[in-house]
């Protein structure tokens, strides 16, 4: 029997939404079977959660995969720290991954398989047990509650595809009923030191405007920004700062402009012989037929194969 309606809710929109209303026409294995075939890769996907591996839990979903994120009263830290929105649809495993990466690393979520209250926390015995349902052979619906410590909890349905042998979300919902905000926010500052110092020098910019003549109360989100790039911004190495790239893509412009002036110059060298070199030809030429007709060569001409010679010998 299931726990709670909301949870048989979920559980009920999913069968249908995943079989269309349909009942399977053929099956391999009974729904034990194929539940005992599911149950490891939950267990797998907990522990790694538990240990902060965000790629991998990101991992487990399929490439086309969906999930929908309802934060509640974890809405405010996660929007400050994790620019997490209060509602989210994450279409695809990449949006997926970047959810759990800024959900572990930054609000720091865990021990989703703790003791905690007295109830094993989404294990499989007490109120956190799920609620597992095979629709077929390849298709497992999983829906309960569940905490994250004693940092958040809520409402959780998942539906698990199997291919090739290996089992993975094609869906998963998630719902946060109910939230601990200062340990999520301790979590967070001591997760994300440079998104504290950008908030906390938001609040100083605020506090230094109040009460101003005319003044209008400032963004906190965007002074957090502003605050959080220039925290950044000074952490990098000298060189790659924005002012000094300015100064060295300015050189480097000039530095170009230089080289395309020598360039042309050369070319325009190399034009130039090129030019004298046709006008001496034509002229060696014209000396050929005057000769050839018995006209004495010209001095000019003269003095021009002497050089030649001079300059063969040398």
């Amino acid at each position: 029997m299931l726990r709670c309606p909301a949870v048989a809710a979920l559980l009920c929109l999913a069968t249908f939404s995943s079989t269309g209303g349909a009942e399977s026409s053929s099956r391999r294995f009974t729904d034990e079977e194929v539940l005992q075939s599911q149950r490891p890769f939950s267990q797998a996907w907990r522990k790694r959660f538990n240990s902060g591996d965000a790629a991998y839990c990101g991992g487990q979903y399929v490439e086309d995969a969906s999930m929908l994120v309802r934060l509640g009263p974890a809405s405010s830290v996660a929007k400050s720290y994790a620019q997490l929105e209060p509602i989210s649809t994450l279409h695809g495993r990449i949006e997926i991954t970047q959810f759990w990466t800024k959900a572990i690393g930054t609000l720091g979520l865990k021990e989703l398989c703790n003791e905690y209250a007295g109830n094993v926390v989404h294990g499989d015995k007490g109120v956190y047990a799920p609620n597992d349902i095979a629709l077929d052979d390849d298709t497992v619906v999983s829906a309960g509650k569940l905490a994250f410590g004693g940092s958040a909890s809520g409402l959780y349905t998942q539906t698990w595809v199997r291919k090739g042998g290996i089992w993975q979300f094609r869906s998963d919902m998630l719902v946060i009923e109910q939230a601990d905000t200062a340990q999520l926010e301790a979590a967070a500052r001591q997760k994300s030191p440079s998104a504290t110092a950008a908030l906390r020098g938001a609040g100083d910019v605020a506090g230094a405007t109040a009460g101003k003549e005319g003044s209008t109360p400032i963004d906190a989100e965007a002074a957090a920004d502003r605050a959080a790039k220039k925290e950044a911004e000074e952490r990098l190495p000298e060189t790659q700062r924005p002012e000094n790239l300015l100064v060295a893509q300015q050189q480097a412009a000039k530095a170009q402009a230089v080289l395309e002036a020598a360039s042309m110059v050369k070319q325009q060298q190399n034009n130039d012989l090129v030019e004298k070199r046709e006008e001496e030809s034509k002229e060696v030429e014209k000396e050929k037929e005057k000769k050839s007709a018995g006209v004495r060569p010209s001095e000019w001409s003269r003095r021009r194969h002497e050089t030649r010679r001079r300059e063969e010998r040398s």
